[in-house]
């Protein structure tokens, strides 16, 4: 049976198998989830947890003898696996067998990349809805919306749905800063039972302000005087530089990506949504892709990279300083070389 977040948390869904697909940046998600799910199964019975970590040569086949040697002794297992990216053809066959072993004493979680269309109608994934469940996220807005209220719901708090608006819009719907600002108001107000919009622009302000997030907001639209301010407040140590570095690339990549696609089609709106870009950053990335060249943003590429030597020790450098050049060149949108 295919789940959603909601239904996957039920103790219906504790069936034999369970397969989560999503994508790397929803991984936040996924281990919410199996942590939540695991706390849950453990309070009627107690299992023993076991995680792998799966390549293309982790042989499926080799927990057939764990299963049955440790049901022979009435231990009940609870066993997760994190493939790389999609299980193999050959460990697809070898699940297929591994699926009869499987009862409420012995639990399997499969975790991979997000299946597409075509891999979700597989007969390997066809075999495992017939033993258990699976949860296939897409990383919508709805998705990410739907978890936020189940995690803000399982820390005993609620926020006003304009208060949830504005918690996803100043976290550029990340996931990863989600979480982290869903835990903040929790330990912030201890006792509240309900967050409304004022208090969350309130108790965020500060965090959000000079976030990455933020600035990358400021940058992409060409706001000079917000990101100077921003950059001055946020990068004081060489963590925080490597963090800009980090946005930075993304950004950029997300930036080369939405060139490629606007080759094919003009579909503005389709293709932002597919590549989790939402909010304000869809004028943002816009006034970006307008203003920089796919020559400016190679050679944005090279200066990060020219910039992580210097952090490292490397070459030698102000990386700071850089930095700063680096990002009002992107916002001013000139290189270097210019």
């Amino acid at each position: 049976m295919q789940l959603n977040l909601t239904n996957c948390l039920t103790p219906s869904s504790d069936s034999a198998v369970l397969l989560l697909s999503a994508d790397e940046d929803y991984l936040v998600i996924l281990t919410w989830l199996l942590e939540y799910k695991f706390s849950q199964a453990n309070k009627q019975n107690q299992y023993i947890r076991k995680v792998f970590n799966a390549d293309r040569y982790f042989l499926l086949s080799s927990l057939e003898d764990l299963l049955v040697n440790l049901s022979l002794f009435g231990e009940k297992n609870w066993i997760e696996i994190y493939f790389k990216t999609k299980p193999s053809v050959e460990q697809q066959k070898q699940l297929t067998k591994l699926l009869s072993l499987l009862d409420e004493n012995n639990r399997l979680i499969l975790i991979c990349d997000k299946l597409d269309k075509k891999e979700q109608a597989s007969s390997w994934v066809k075999n495992i809805s017939q033993f258990g469940d699976s949860l296939l996220l897409t990383g919508n807005l709805r998705e990410l919306r739907q978890w936020c209220e189940l995690l803000i719901k399982s820390l005993g708090f609620t926020i006003s749905q304009a208060g949830l608006d504005c918690l996803l819009e100043m976290n550029q719907n990340n996931p990863s800063a989600l979480y982290q600002d869903i835990q903040r108001l929790s330990w912030l107000l201890a006792g509240k039972t309900e967050f409304k919009l004022e208090q969350i622009r309130n108790l965020l302000t500060d965090s959000s302000q000079y976030s990455t997030f933020n600035l990358s907001l400021a940058y992409l639209t060409g706001n000079l005087v917000q990101t100077k301010k921003i950059l001055a407040n946020l990068v004081v140590n060489t963590d925080q530089i490597i963090l800009v570095l980090w946005q930075l690339g993304e950004d950029l990549r997300k930036l080369l990506r939405l060139k490629n696609e606007l080759r094919n089609t003009s579909d503005f709106a389709t293709i932002t949504s597919n590549l989790k870009i939402w909010g304000d950053f869809v004028g943002a990335f816009k006034l970006a892709n307008n203003r920089l060249s796919y020559q400016k943003i190679l050679n944005y590429f090279n200066q990060i990279a020219q910039l992580d030597q210097i952090v490292k020790g490397i070459t030698k450098g102000d990386p700071l300083l850089q930095l700063q050049q680096l990002v009002i060149n992107l916002c001013q949108g000139v290189s270097a070389r210019d």
